[in-house]
């Protein structure tokens, strides 16, 4: 699940679309506790062209009763007790800050300018304030950061070792 189908646009705040308080907590945690229970869900759809809401999405709880949480707010306190395991996986911040931009450009059809422009005045701001102490606790070491596939081993080593307690 993309935590950016539930951004509401009508809590804008400032021109800012990275400010958490942008995400509908309510209707994922609704969302997600149903599909832990085994529940279909009707999901939203988010335009980055429109900046609003489209519609929504059916979606059947998966098979294999792995739900994936994804979004830059995913190691919110706020999801942790709808969460079994939380881990965030990143390339470091060059790969990080060239994937945004590539995103962006491709989803929202903003120019590269504008997006410098808002990393600098609000992505990066709410990175420090909301982002970087959940993943002070949540990122699993990459010795090698020029390959995301090495980060996945220690993922999957927790996951294969209950008992495996050096992260939460």
């Amino acid at each position: 699940m993309s935590m950016d189908m539930y951004n509401d646009a009508t809590l804008l705040l400032d021109g800012n679309f990275d400010d958490p308080r942008l995400t509908d907590y309510d209707l994922l945690m609704e969302n997600l506790q149903d599909l832990k229970q085994g529940k279909t869900v009707e999901t939203p759809v988010y335009s980055f062209k429109e900046s609003k809401r489209v519609g929504t999405k059916t979606v059947p709880c998966p098979e294999s009763n792995v739900i994936l949480v994804e979004g830059i707010y995913a190691l919110s306190d706020k999801l942790r007790p709808l969460q079994d395991l939380r881990v965030s996986v990143s390339g470091g911040v060059h790969l990080d800050l060239v994937k945004r931009v590539m995103r962006d450009i491709d989803r929202s059809g903003q120019d590269p300018e504008d997006i410098i422009h808002q990393i600098s005045e609000t992505v990066y701001p709410m990175y420090k304030a909301f982002i970087e102490p959940d993943l002070r606790r949540y990122v699993f070491p990459n010795p090698y950061p020029a390959s995301l596939f090495t980060a996945l081993y220690g993922v999957q080593y927790a996951l294969f070792n209950p008992g495996y307690t050096h992260y939460e």
